[in-house]
């Protein structure tokens, strides 16, 4: 394991000046599970502030998207895909909008069961996601809201504020994405988790 280590570590030396950061900062990665696949490989042998460092200089969406998933903690990254969010697909765009509302910024837990949906749709390396896979989504968000619910104190003017600016930007999600579908959900404002919709196809 430690030799395997240090040739990974010697060809990354050999190579992440010349051609991988060149490669990187002209975005010519075509392949995102190549890009995911190189950002996990430079995290088991460069620091992450600097891996970080290069991923916030060169601004570039399928990477610091990619970055965050394995980094999911790392407040400038998260901050940083706000500006990119217009470049991200639209599945990409709801996570990324809901990990910087001010419940969710601020509490660890959601921000990981946000990065492990966004991991177990795969959408660093996906791209859209089929008819069965965005109803199973959505249904994973919905989980997640109606969690975040019962940690917040709606009964507060401040509470019930800050709660529904997550769910404004569901609900706008659910309007671009579910109008083609057969069964879609509706989420009051304010009432989510009673409500009847879709089966749960996950937890969360």
């Amino acid at each position: 394991m430690l030799k395997s280590n240090m040739l990974c570590r010697y060809i990354i030396d050999q190579y992440l000046e010349t051609e991988w950061l060149p490669c990187l900062k002209m975005n010519a990665f075509n392949s995102p599970i190549f890009l995911r696949n190189m950002v996990y490989l430079l995290k088991d042998v460069v620091k992450d502030r600097q891996i970080t460092n290069l991923v916030l200089n060169y601004n570039i969406p399928s990477l610091t998207y990619c970055y965050w998933e394995s980094n999911p903690e790392i407040c400038d990254v998260r901050f940083s895909l706000i500006s990119l969010c217009d470049q991200l697909n639209i599945f990409q765009q709801v996570i990324v909008k809901l990990i910087n509302t001010s419940l969710i910024s601020t509490d660890k837990k959601y921000i990981r069961k946000l990065c492990y949906i966004s991991k177990d749709f795969k959408l660093s390396t996906e791209g859209e996601l089929n008819y069965s896979s965005m109803i199973k989504f959505t249904s994973s968000i919905e989980v997640l809201l109606s969690k975040l619910k019962e940690d917040t104190n709606t009964e507060t003017a401040e509470g019930m504020y800050l709660f529904t600016e997550s769910i404004r930007i569901f609900e706008n999600f659910k309007r671009r994405t579910c109008r083609n579908m057969e069964q879609t959900v509706c989420i009051p404002i304010g009432f989510i988790g009673d409500y009847s919709g879709t089966q749960r196809h996950q937890e969360v």
